[in-house]
């Protein structure tokens, strides 16, 4: 007995036992990112059907650790997988199988939210182009997955590309994406005209990510709720002297409640029906063993919606901006809650640089005992801008088509073909 008893007890233990992932989450989420990335580079080394999510885990540190160059590339790596398409096969497939079994795309937002990322590096790198077709991949996503009333909305992804387009010396293109940023948070004081010769972009990323559940029948829809946070902004300054309070640049939980239905909702609600006929069927029969059977098949039916999540994500991201001159300056972040001040969050970044020709991109996340440190700032270079593969055509154009790279790209009426980025090779991990 002793001897059978010993491998069932290793057994249960490893079962228990924390995966990589999960070490990489605990250390991500207490902002020991160094721990995170050697737990995540371990999950990542797995494919299936969670290799995206690996991936775009991966990322989210390399990210806040500054490693942009890594992080690029397995965001585009990411990126090109989430924006394919599985055919007719997927949804037939559906039917019979259970939505986690799925290779894991990511939803609306979260597709969103990989291309901003990819924006961000590429504007920092003065490769405007490139930063443009990330930025314009953003609000395709956000657009392709949203209810009509709430397609456009992704503001900051508008606002980035407006500023590319500047930089591109394209001032009909940057009008149009002005506009509809503002049209999308008309409060935002930062995407007003006066305020776009800053040379100072502070991103800021609030909070935590939505939290997706199971809802609908026999748990077969899913629905996002608001992540567990406390800060709802925070004030810049640059030495001694206030720079401003943030400005709200997207809502990702506005972002994941405002998707469209799709054919697989309508699906996944039928195999609820189903799910739970079944289990009606089996209460209400006076044969037992037909009773059994019905509640096993019940049971054993696929109907439960899919959860994973890239839970990295944060809850909100704000923008401020302002006009310093070229210097050295000690930024200071003080995250509030509503009119008070979160003292544990402050965060004070020493040794900020920044130049006379170029912007200065800075990106900070909140949490609470974040301190900031030392840092060498990543300004966008004023270089050669580069061109994004397949733009489309200029602002007039209603419906764009391929065209060559001199051209400018359409961000107005129809965005049907953002332009791809460019200049970048896929690597095998």
């Amino acid at each position: 007995m002793l001897r059978l008893l010993v491998p069932a007890a290793m057994l249960l233990a490893g079962a228990c036992a924390p995966s990589a992932r999960d070490l990489g989450r605990q250390a991500f989420f207490r902002h020991d990112y160094t721990a995170a990335r050697e737990h995540f580079e371990q999950s990542a080394q797995n494919g299936g059907k969670d290799y995206v999510l690996h991936r775009l885990e991966l990322a989210t540190v390399m990210f806040e650790q500054g490693d942009y160059e890594a992080a690029e590339a397995v965001l585009l790596k990411a990126t090109k997988i989430m924006r394919g398409t599985s055919g007719e096969l997927e949804g037939t497939v559906s039917l019979i199988a259970h939505e986690s079994a799925k290779q894991f795309k990511g939803d609306p937002f979260e597709k969103a939210m990989a291309n901003f990322y990819c924006g961000l590096i590429f504007y920092m790198k003065g490769d405007y182009g490139n930063a443009r077709a990330g930025f314009m991949q953003a609000r395709m996503a956000d657009k392709a997955g949203s209810d009509e009333q709430f397609q456009d909305d992704f503001a900051i992804a508008s606002y980035f590309a407006g500023r590319c387009s500047i930089k591109m010396h394209e001032y009909d293109n940057a009008r149009v994406f002005f506009e509809r940023a503002r049209a999308a948070q008309p409060g935002n004081r930062y995407f007003a005209e006066e305020a776009l010769d800053d040379n100072v972009i502070f991103v800021l990323q609030l909070g935590r990510s939505p939290v997706k559940t199971r809802t609908g029948p026999g748990g077969s829809l899913d629905d996002y709720s608001r992540g567990h946070y406390r800060e709802t902004g925070a004030n810049v300054w640059a030495d001694d002297a206030m720079l401003g309070s943030s400005a709200p640049g997207v809502d990702l939980l506005h972002q994941a409640k405002t998707s469209s239905r799709t054919v697989k909702d309508t699906i996944q609600t039928a195999k609820g029906v189903v799910k739970e006929g079944l289990f009606a069927a089996a209460v209400m029969t006076d044969d037992s063993k037909t009773s059994l059977m019905l509640a096993l098949a019940a049971l054993l039916f696929p109907s439960g919606a899919d959860t994973r999540q890239w839970d990295l994500l944060p809850g909100e991201v704000h923008v401020v901006s302002a006009r310093l001159k070229p210097g050295r300056y000690t930024i200071r972040i003080d995250f509030f809650e509503e009119n008070r001040l979160l003292q544990d969050y402050e965060q004070v970044w020493e040794n900020v640089e920044v130049l006379d020709d170029a912007d200065t991109l800075l990106v900070f996340r909140s949490g609470s005992g974040k301190r900031g440190g030392t840092m060498g700032v990543t300004q966008a270079g004023t270089g050669d801008t580069g061109a994004p593969a397949e733009p489309a055509e200029p602002v007039e154009t209603d419906t764009p088509e391929p065209a060559s790279t001199e051209q400018s790209a359409e961000p107005a009426a129809g965005e049907t073909n953002p332009p791809s980025i460019v200049g970048t090779t896929d690597q095998e991990d």
